[in-house]
Order: C-alpha cells, then structure tokens, then sequence
C-alpha cells in the first residue's frame, strides 16, 4: 500500500523490538508508526516555516514589538494560558523561550497571514494559497494527536503542501 518509509527515518532495529515489546502493541503498529514518522516529520517541517515567516515578516514591518501590535486579544490569550500552564507543569517541556507563535495553533498561523495579507502577499502572490493550508490542518491534527493516517492520499496531500510551500515561498526566503 504504501512505499517503505526513508532509510533517514527508519526506526532502528532495537527500538523496533523495544516498541513492539509494549502490552497491546504489535509489529504492525510498529509499522504503521514507522509510515508516520515522516509524514509527521513533513509536517513539523511545514508548520514552522510558516511561522519563521510570520515571525520574520511582521518583525520587519511591525517592529520589534510586532506580538504586541499583530496579535488580538484572544490570541494573546491562548499565548498567556499555554505560558501558564508551562509554569505551573514543570514537567512539560517548554516552547515559550521560542516566541509566542509556537503557543498558537495551526489555523491561528493562517489567521495571522490573512489579518496581514499586505504583509504576505509579496511573498505567496496569493491569500487564496493559503487555503490550502486551511484544510491541511484538520489533517494535522490527526497526526499531531497521535492518531494514524490510512490513506495514501493524505500522505500525497501533506507532500505536494510542503512542495507548493517551498516552491511558492523557497526564492524569497
């Protein structure tokens, strides 16, 4: 069904039998864990070069203050709970230290793009390519939650996402 994944994101042979040692946990999930490694790694990939761009973009328009001035009140907010809760959680890791666009959510990204679009428009020709992206989270979130994605498909999907992206936004990085 599906081409065997990337030598580069191939498990080991010894997490391989590490994992498939777990109660309820087979050689087959193992395999289907393996198909997603790089469909997540894709992903991971795409997400944040989007906001390097925002980030970049509205820095140099905006200033060094851009958060304050870009984001409305309840993007500051979701920003300042996900800070609280890294306070309080000692134990989860922490994305604060990497700016406020890494508490957001992927429809929160594309928001920002569009609510700045005289900011992005030089650089994606379009605010209409950003649909793309729209429907790409809802497939995210499947990933990014630990679930599986069965269709060949959707790989195809989230491949020609990170080429459209790299070959729309690539010359003017």
């Amino acid at each position: 069904m599906f081409e065997d994944a990337p030598e580069a994101t191939k498990l080991p042979a010894k997490k391989r039998e590490q994992l498939s040692s777990i109660p309820y946990v087979d050689a087959t999930y193992v395999d289907e864990l393996q198909r997603m490694l790089d469909l997540y790694a894709s992903l991971h990939t795409l997400e944040n070069s989007m906001r390097r761009l925002i980030e970049k973009e509205l820095a140099n328009r905006l200033g060094a203050d851009w958060w304050e001035k870009a984001a409305n009140a309840p993007l500051k907010k979701k920003h300042a709970d996900r800070l609280e809760k890294e306070r309080t959680k000692k134990w989860l890791p922490a994305r604060s230290g990497l700016g406020p666009l890494y508490s957001l959510d992927w429809s929160d990204l594309i928001s920002i793009m569009r609510r700045y679009e005289d900011v992005f428009i030089p650089i994606i020709g379009d605010v209409n390519f950003l649909h793309r992206f729209s429907d790409l989270g809802l497939l995210r979130h499947v990933i990014a939650h630990n679930g599986f994605v069965d269709d060949p498909k959707d790989y195809d999907r989230v491949n020609l996402a990170l080429h459209d992206w790299t070959k729309q936004i690539g010359q003017k990085a």
